[in-house]
């Protein structure tokens, strides 16, 4: 019995010792804890550089719609003078009851050009002009910025 009560008083006096509790950060915490505030340092910085790609590029896109709104007119009036004159030709020669020419001489032989003709050249040309302005200058690029992918870096505590 005496070794039953020592045995009891042994884990009786266990309770009693203060026991130290152990230290909150380990290695590992300490690795997660300096990893955690880099990836954050980072996404901050990408998400300032694009903040600022994104201000930059708004601006550009501003400063191109004027400067397509500019060449838009521009082109507009030089079709419009292109009508304009095909249309005079055409009157002229419809006036003319279809009688006028316009002779160019190369060499010994002459050569006649109508005007109809060069009135149906220059609305080619204007026409053509204006496709090519369509087809060429006034080519609408879609651009985007991609968004941060915050779940690849692993960014939670």
């Amino acid at each position: 019995m005496n070794k039953i009560c020592g045995l009891v008083l042994l884990l009786m006096s266990l309770l009693f010792i203060p026991v130290q509790a152990a230290p909150d950060t380990s290695a590992y915490q300490n690795y997660r804890d300096t990893t955690y505030d880099i990836q954050r340092a980072y996404l901050q910085r990408i998400a300032q550089h694009q903040a600022k790609m994104m201000n930059d590029m708004e601006q550009k896109l501003t400063q191109q719609q004027w400067q397509t709104n500019a060449i838009s007119i521009m082109v507009f009036i030089m079709v419009g003078f292109g009508l304009v004159l095909s249309a005079l030709q055409f009157y002229v020669d419809f006036r003319r009851g279809g009688s006028s020419s316009i002779s160019i001489k190369f060499g010994g032989g002459s050569f006649d050009l109508r005007s109809t003709v060069i009135g149906i050249g220059i609305l080619a040309l204007s026409f053509w002009f204006f496709q090519t302005y369509v087809e060429k200058v006034y080519e609408v690029k879609v651009m985007t910025v991609s968004p941060i992918d915050v779940t690849t870096f692993g960014v939670n505590r």
